[in-house]
């Protein structure tokens, strides 16, 4: 999740490189990305603050709320 620093939010996501077909033209961006975060930060099964400035590209799409576990907010 992404703050703007104004309590608006955004869920952010870095596909795995094995849900990409092997001749996608995403696939070395998806590696790539996905080597740099996993190089810098450890996953982890509770929410962590980073504190970092990011420049997101990609697709952007609405999903509706349908029972996702809620993250927390900051004021």
């Amino acid at each position: 999740m992404i703050s703007e620093g104004n309590n608006q939010t955004m869920i952010t996501e870095i596909p795995d490189p094995t849900c990409v077909g092997v001749t996608s033209p995403f696939m070395a961006d998806i590696q790539t990305a996905r080597q740099v975060f996993d190089n810098r930060y450890a996953a982890a099964d509770t929410f962590q603050t980073a504190d970092i400035p990011v420049c997101l590209t990609g697709v952007g799409f609405f999903d509706f709320i349908h029972g996702q576990p809620a993250l927390p907010r900051t004021a």
